[in-house]
């Protein structure tokens, strides 16, 4: 198995054995592994979490994101999140929320990079114009490169390093610091 690279340095990390953790997906509780995967040179340790597990959630990111597109009006597998307390469905959609702004400007700039600019129902709402960019991304990774990019929400968990839903955690493209000025044409 190749050794993945260091976010933080790039260098191959070696791995650091693993532990155990529980998913649930249609009100069935799956218990898998997760490998760790340690830095030599930056002196920190990384979870390899699989692309269907979305970070500190206990449900898969399949069953959170139909929760998530039924609430934007499209039905996508209610049998998914089958089990899951009100309650937390509610908190999904409110974390969602949050982020639907950022997500959706890295969802669109992955969507324009790879044709054009894709149709958002911009009157509908933040969070339903981020689950149309989720399956708008999807769509043309899909269509690039067919059978090789995994399911809408889960591209998503991957795009986002799984944190989906994390409200504390910068997503790759939010950008660190000031934007900088734009180039002035010759």
């Amino acid at each position: 198995m190749p050794r993945p690279p260091c976010p933080g340095c790039g260098r191959a990390m070696s791995f650091e054995g693993s532990y155990g953790r529980v998913v649930r997906e249609a009100g069935v509780l799956h218990a898998i592994r997760v490998r760790r995967a340690g830095c030599r040179a930056c002196g920190v340790s990384h979870a390899l979490v699989p692309d269907f597990v979305a970070h500190r959630r206990r449900d898969s990111v399949e069953a959170i994101g139909a929760a998530l597109a039924a609430a934007a009006g499209t039905d996508a597998g209610g049998q998914l999140w089958a089990g899951v307390p009100a309650r937390t469905v509610r908190s999904w959609r409110q974390r969602f929320g949050l982020r639907a702004e950022l997500l959706t400007a890295g969802l669109v700039a992955v969507t324009t990079t790879l044709a054009a600019l894709p149709v958002l129902p911009l009157e509908r709402g933040p969070t339903i114009v981020a689950v149309a960019a989720v399956g708008a991304a999807w769509w043309e990774a899909d269509r690039r490169w067919p059978g090789r990019v995994p399911r809408p929400w889960r591209l998503a968990n991957v795009m986002v390093g799984s944190h989906l839903l994390s409200t504390r955690v910068d997503l790759p493209w939010a950008g660190l610091g000031p934007v900088p000025a734009p180039a002035r044409a010759p």
